[in-house]
């Protein structure tokens, strides 16, 4: 029998410093994904609090009389100090006379200058 007078002492060092690497390749590809949850956590936050403005001022819309519907816009700032623009589109005898088209869309611009929003629409009846 031969004896093997290899030293595999280095061998784990290369091994370690090889898994070092792959692991830290792969912890730069998760740091980019995490970039890019935290954007669409930030987008989704926004689009909730947009359509959550709308719907509460559809809402309000439901409790003015008919005759007193107007057109109008506002700026309104959330508890977490984000800015929104909510305007109110009222349209008259549409889609029929005696009825008013009621549209809220809210506005909002993200961290990057990109502008979105949200739109709901209602239509209200002469009741009279």
């Amino acid at each position: 029998m031969m004896k093997s007078f290899h030293n595999e002492a280095g061998l784990t060092l290369i091994e370690t410093l090889i898994a070092l690497t792959i692991f830290s390749v792969g912890m730069l590809g998760l740091s980019s994904l995490t970039t890019i949850v935290l954007y669409g956590n930030t987008l989704s936050q926004k689009i909730t609090m947009a359509t959550i403005l709308a719907h509460e001022k559809i809402e309000a819309v439901h409790d003015i009389s008919y005759d007193q519907l107007e057109s109008q816009e506002e700026k309104v700032t959330t508890d977490n100090r984000s800015r929104y623009i909510r305007e109110t589109e009222v349209r008259d005898n549409t889609p029929r006379q005696g009825m008013k088209t009621v549209s809220i869309s809210v506005y909002w611009t993200q961290t990057n200058s990109t502008k979105n929003h949200v739109s709901l629409k209602t239509i209200v009846i002469d009741d009279r």
